[in-house]
């Protein structure tokens, strides 16, 4: 009962869902019109430049419309391993714009842009000093979402983390994601 508490708590919080809307049960999946998805996601970026390989952890929340698009928010941050660093950390989030395409009944495909700011920042091995900074962040990237069962999916990214202020953060991300649409919520509650 405890982790059924959890997790109708967790959805609720990163869904923002709207409860009343989502109780008609007579709406299909595949109609996304006024629906709300978030959810969790684990991450890396391998920043180039810097050689530096974080490992991440975030989450987004989304208003889907009827012609599926998407407007939303979301964010990650992590810590840093490799590239002559002791030890480095990551953080950078802002507005997400995506279009939802549902390929199959049980397979929906999302690019989408993340646009907003961030930094890194790390310590040098051996006393080399430290490094950071902050950036207008770009993040364009691909969704593939698989859905488990109603309004529960999981899904995997790739997209290429652009950083004009600050190249040493710029890289490719990879990622995995377990999202809510706000059905399931209702079905949490129910």
């Amino acid at each position: 009962m405890k982790t059924k508490k959890i997790l109708v708590l967790c959805a609720l919080v990163l869904n923002f869902s709207n409860l009343s809307f989502a109780a008609d049960d007579s709406i299909p999946e595949n109609a996304h019109r006024g629906r709300n998805q978030g959810g969790f996601e684990l991450g890396t970026l391998v920043a180039s430049p810097s050689k530096v390989t974080f490992f991440t952890l975030g989450g987004k929340g989304v208003r889907l419309f009827q012609n599926n698009l998407y407007i939303g928010g979301g964010g990650h941050g992590g810590f840093g391993v490799g590239g002559g660093s002791k030890s480095a950390g990551i953080g950078y989030g802002g507005f997400i714009a995506g279009y939802l395409y549902p390929a199959t009944e049980k397979f929906q495909i999302s690019p989408e842009v993340l646009l907003g700011g961030g930094g890194m920042g790390g310590i040098y091995k051996n006393g080399g000093g430290v490094f950071g900074g902050g950036s207008l962040v770009i993040l364009p990237r691909v969704y593939g979402m698989f859905r488990l069962c109603q309004g529960v999916f999981l899904g995997a990214e790739a997209g290429y983390l652009i950083a004009p202020m600050l190249s040493k953060m710029s890289g490719v991300t990879l990622g995995l994601n377990l999202s809510f649409r706000s059905s399931f919520v209702t079905w949490l509650v129910d």
